[in-house]
């Protein structure tokens, strides 16, 4: 999916909607991001998945507005460019500043966005041992895995990647 996002503009808070060019379409399902708290300052709406905010010319958000599609109802929001670091699930809705609603304790940023895929087929997850997808490997495709210690695994995984079923 190509990356797609709209030209910053300046909120209702003061400044006009004209965008580029004296106006635009507006989307019907879009994730629109502002720069600061209480949807004010610029704001930018992605349609698309979006790996760095940073190189699209924007920070990150100080809030978000999210009217997703039907088909994308949910919405992933990483603290690091290219869909790493601690993550959020962003549901319909307003996320009006970040305490609020990511209780991160260890990061005060959000720096790339995508759709959440989800999907009725059968799961599979890679675990890896090491951070960066690095180390022993691991995949599950079985319903439940209540202990990975049976499997000559750590109870605990350093990174972890989604291939189907999510």
């Amino acid at each position: 999916m190509a990356e797609q996002h709209r030209a910053p503009e300046q909120s209702a808070a003061g400044k006009s909607h004209g965008g580029l060019g004296g106006g635009y379409k507006v989307l019907s399902e879009w994730v629109t991001l502002y720069e600061l708290e209480n949807f004010q300052g610029k704001r930018y709406e992605l349609s698309a998945k979006c790996p760095s905010l940073t190189d699209a010319g924007e920070g990150s958000p100080g809030c978000i507005q999210m009217n997703p599609a039907p088909s994308f109802p949910r919405w992933l929001a990483f603290e690091c460019r290219a869909f790493c670091g601690e993550q959020f699930v962003l549901e319909k809705g307003d996320y009006l500043c970040w305490d609020a609603w990511s209780s991160s304790c260890h990061s005060d940023s959000l720096l790339s966005l995508r759709p959440l895929h989800i999907d009725g087929r059968d799961h599979k997850l890679h675990l890896f041992e090491s951070l960066a997808f690095g180390g022993r490997k691991m995949e599950i495709m079985d319903d439940d895995m209540p202990s990975l210690w049976a499997h000559g695994f750590p109870d605990c995984m350093a990174s972890v990647l989604a291939i189907n079923g999510m």
